[in-house]
């Protein structure tokens, strides 16, 4: 895979998984999963903490516009370790927010829980 390509793939997972994750936490809000203070908490952490990877991601995707970019070849080992700790990461938050709609936890803990992700990850 190239690395442009293999950037691009992950600036629009990145960006995607950005808004299914805030869709997710307002869906629950709207089916009464989640109350005022929970869905507070889970916007208050998760909104800066996936703008910082995705507004970057974004910026590099609208830098490298124009399709005549050459990029170099990367190894597959490369590839799986740029997409799967990335991807264990959306994972991670998005099971943290549904465990809280099923099984609810104080709003601090899952504030922890979702800043856990951050801190175990470091995307």
């Amino acid at each position: 895979m190239l690395e442009n390509s293999l950037k691009t793939l992950l600036g629009k997972t990145f960006i995607i998984s950005h808004f299914v994750i805030i869709l997710l936490v307002i869906s629950l809000r709207l089916a009464g999963k989640f109350d005022d203070s929970t869905i507070k908490a889970a916007l208050a952490t998760l909104a800066p903490l996936l703008a910082t990877y995705t507004t970057p991601l974004m910026m590099d995707i609208i830098r490298r516009r124009h399709k005549n970019m050459p990029g170099k070849s990367v190894t597959s080992n490369f590839t799986m370790l740029v997409l799967g700790m990335p991807g264990l990461f959306i994972l991670f938050i998005i099971s943290i927010i549904i465990k809280q709609a099923i099984m609810p936890d104080s709003v601090e803990n899952f504030t922890v829980y979702l800043s856990m992700g951050e801190f175990i990850f470091g995307v």
